[in-house]
């Protein structure tokens, strides 16, 4: 049988027979078009049922994981308004962050894209149970990594082949040299360079680490284990307020550091000087001469010098802490995460839904592109006719 056969439209049918019929009598009736709208009901609850299947089994591969929820307000102003809980979920549930605006890289969300800022809390420690007591985060990440099935190392492999063999034809760099290596100082630099393998961890971890909205702000994290997802959040709230603290007041800081080493030694000269003006006047409680007025009179000087420089540096410093603590951000934990009662993941029953709808959609645009091929084939059936018979 020929190819073009098994795409040739059954012309005996009835769904055939209802269209070649409505185009030849130009007539078409409600009910007619009902009865043949109900005739492709086979089809749709095929295409439906397929898709069931299909989306049973999508619903099912899905990992579990559980999600943390914190709430936090940044300068400690006014909580959200609470909604009333009708449900242990309603209460359990934190309110829902507002996502309006963003403040740039000051904000949680900006300095969660920082790459600096994701591989310091790659380094970070969190305890595992499963694991045995602590380990940085990225060796954590990499334990929880799927191992890659035989077929999907040979395939790499495979893959990897026209590497290797075109490898085998570049020329190897000379390192040796005929200049004494005593004699050349090699320069080096420091520049910063990034492995596949920490790209891929800082986009694993950030997967796992949603921020919504200002004010409130809402930390959500995700990790295979309730606690570990607790654990997370609590270690992200805390390098985020850390990093923010820091990217604020930092020349403060800087400045604040300068000044108290200034008052360091201004409040070394001040107690020398004291300390030698308090041992010349015991030595010269006696007849002073010109030069013991002389020098008690230096003496004198430097003493009220230091003092001065001493008294004003630290009230400067004092100043200095007073403004460090004023502009230093406050972030209200307002909803603090909790350890999830229930996973995440482990059977989607939504996606099952849209796959059997997405199943009926399929079948009616079926039974609709059924429709136009018959329209056109009888169509181009009679335009060969009229042309025969003009010719």
């Amino acid at each position: 049988m020929k190819l073009r056969n098994v795409f040739r439209l059954n012309k005996q049918s009835i769904k055939y027979q209802f269209i070649h019929k409505t185009i030849e009598t130009e007539e078409i009736s409600v009910l007619g078009i009902i009865k043949y709208l109900l005739s492709f009901w086979k089809g749709v609850v095929v295409f439906g049922f397929v898709f069931l299947i299909i989306g049973i089994i999508q619903a099912n591969n899905y990992s579990e994981f559980y999600v943390s929820k914190s709430v936090i307000i940044p300068g400690g102003g006014a909580p959200p308004s609470p909604k009333a809980a009708l449900s242990l979920d309603a209460f359990m549930a934190p309110p829902v962050a507002s996502t309006t605006s963003s403040l740039g890289i000051e904000s949680f969300a900006g300095i969660m894209e920082s790459r600096p800022f994701l591989l310091n809390l790659l380094d970070e420690p969190i305890l595992s149970e499963g694991h045995g007591g602590y380990l940085p985060i990225s060796d954590y990440l990499q334990r929880i990594q799927p191992k890659t099935s035989v077929i999907g190392t040979a395939v790499s492999k495979i893959k990897n082949l026209p590497n290797r063999f075109f490898d085998l034809f570049v020329r190897e760099e000379n390192t040796t040299s005929n200049m004494d290596s005593s004699s050349v100082k090699i320069p080096t630099d420091t520049l910063r360079t990034l492995t596949m393998e920490q790209i891929g961890l800082m986009v694993e971890l950030k997967g796992r680490v949603k921020i919504e909205g200002v004010n409130p702000v809402t930390i959500e994290t995700e990790m295979p284990t309730a606690k570990l997802s607790t654990r997370l959040n609590n270690l992200v709230l805390e390098k985020l307020v850390e990093q923010t603290i820091e990217i604020r007041t930092g020349k403060q800081q800087r400045d604040l550091m300068l000044a108290k080493k200034q008052l360091d030694t201004a409040k070394t000269n001040f107690i020398e000087s004291q300390l030698a003006l308090a041992k010349f006047q015991d030595q010269n409680n006696g007849g002073r001469t010109s030069m013991a007025n002389t020098t008690l009179e230096n003496l004198s000087t430097n003493y009220s010098l230091y003092s001065g420089i001493y008294s004003d540096l630290a009230s400067k410093v004092e100043m200095m802490k007073i403004d460090l603590l004023e502009n230093t951000p406050f972030y209200n934990v307002f909803e603090p995460a909790y350890v999830p009662l229930t996973p995440i993941g482990s059977f989607n029953s939504s996606s099952v839904i849209r796959y059997v709808i997405f199943g009926i959609v399929f079948g009616i645009l079926w039974a609709m592109a059924y429709t136009g091929l018959v329209i056109f084939g009888i169509l181009r059936k009679k335009l060969n006719e009229i042309t025969l018979d003009k010719e």
